[in-house]
């Protein structure tokens, strides 16, 4: 039976456009440890045992491309983005072509900037007559449940369509977080519209639980005055808060299996929709973002920088040898996972930048079938090599804690098997600290 009970958060006397001393929050499936730390009034920072993983304040002269790339490509992997009819532009309802002109960092922020110009793209190679900025993280971080937090001017009219969104890394959709989607016309229907959604059930299934909060751009100053926008997803519960006051909470009970328990990269990006009016619509406009931040707990966040779930569908960040790789089937979450099919063969991830004399742990998940017995281990960190041996069906949770040495900064984390029987997967393995 779906439970629902409605949360008193008192609003602070400074935030803009805050008409009411109280407002009612809603959430959907209550959580009984989530209820009593937002009646405890804890909520209104950082979620309480997470720690800073990611993110960009913007500080630099142009757009750190370690972290982000330009439009629907991933010119990491050489793949397209779901839904993207080009490398610069998304299609579908979306009318601008996406450029690195438009993506503009001064002054301590990004400026994702929408500009009435006629361009001849490239890819898609036709003419457009607006430009705009999009950015995503693909292929250079991407994280398994998270805070995220964005401090952000949105644009106004009702043609403009920015949004602030996480996808798959598989690219499989849904899932899909829409954090922030702001709407400046929603189907002729209603004008100034922010919504909150997930989307879930993969294509050409699909379903959506939205919610949308009216006069959002009237309501905040949003347009004028800067906000905490963040979204908190767990494996339990999901939260959209603003200036750490909740706006949306849903629980997963109502979503089972199709919850989103994988890899998800960002998506940052201001917009036209093609359906929505021309109304109060000026050029340029801009989505301005002061800094983006992402955080997780101890137990969930990963250091290896992307694919430790073999989600690309390839091997990208592990050196492999004997007959090894990634496969569809037997995977524990996602689609993918690896596996050593040969007598001696393995997967190795060397990672750099870890710090001396510090505490990490390698975790993961393993199994084998016919007989064969798995290994795990962390080499080359300063000190004595750990190694465990796995030998199980199902998938078995592994756990290894090291210490770096004294003038250590890197680590080689492997899976790999001896003998010449069976077959060892191995899947969402990660390294935290």
């Amino acid at each position: 039976m779906k439970k629902k009970i409605l949360i008193v958060i008192a609003c602070a006397a400074s935030l803009v456009g805050c008409e009411d001393q109280v407002e009612m929050v809603e959430i959907e499936n209550s959580n009984e440890l989530l209820t009593s730390n937002l009646k405890a009034g804890i909520y209104h920072t950082i979620p309480n045992g997470y720690n800073y993983v990611w993110g960009d304040e913007f500080n630099g002269a142009e757009l750190d491309d370690s972290k982000w790339g330009i439009g629907c490509y991933d010119d990491i992997n050489n793949t397209l983005l779901p839904g993207a009819e080009g490398k610069y532009f998304h299609g579908g309802e979306y009318m601008a072509y996406n450029t690195i002109d438009n993506c503009v960092v001064s002054d301590g922020t990004l400026k994702l900037i929408t500009k009435k110009e006629t361009i001849q793209g490239v890819s898609p190679n036709k003419q457009f007559e607006y430009t705009t900025g999009r950015i995503h993280s693909y292929g250079r971080a991407s994280w398994d449940k998270c805070y995220v937090e964005i401090r952000c001017k949105w644009p106004t009219g009702n043609k403009v369509w920015p949004a602030l969104w996480m996808v798959a890394e598989n690219l499989r959709w849904p899932p899909e977080w829409d954090m922030w989607e702001y709407f400046g016309d929603l189907n002729f229907l209603m004008n100034d519209q922010m919504g909150n959604t997930v989307w879930y059930n993969e294509y050409p299934n699909q379903e959506s639980s939205e919610k949308f909060i009216g006069n959002f751009i009237a309501r905040y100053d949003a347009a004028n005055t800067y906000h905490r926008y963040g979204f908190e997803w767990t494996g339990e519960y999901a939260i959209w808060s603003i200036d750490g006051y909740p706006k949306r909470i849903i629980n997963s009970y109502d979503l089972g299996s199709l919850w989103p328990n994988e890899n998800m990269l960002l998506i940052l990006n201001n917009g036209l929709r093609s359906t929505s009016s021309w109304d109060n619509t000026t050029f340029p406009n801009a989505l301005t973002i002061d800094y983006v931040r992402v955080y997780q707990r101890p137990d969930s966040y990963n250091l290896m920088p992307q694919n430790s779930g073999f989600e690309l569908g390839s091997a990208t960040g592990w050196h492999q040898y004997g007959i090894v790789g990634p496969i569809k089937t037997n995977a524990r979450t996602g689609n993918w996972c690896g596996t050593v099919q040969s007598m001696y063969g393995g997967f190795e991830y060397y990672i750099d930048g870890l710090e001396p004399d510090t505490e990490y742990t390698f975790a993961g998940q393993v199994k084998t079938h016919g007989g064969a017995r798995a290994y795990v281990a962390v080499k080359n960190h300063g000190n004595d090599e750990t190694t465990q041996e796995i030998a199980s069906d199902p998938y078995k949770a592994f756990h290894i804690t090291f210490t770096t040495g004294s003038e250590a900064t890197s680590a080689k984390l492997c899976f790999f098997k001896y003998g010449d029987v069976g077959h060892a997967f191995g899947d969402d393995f990660r390294l935290y600290k």
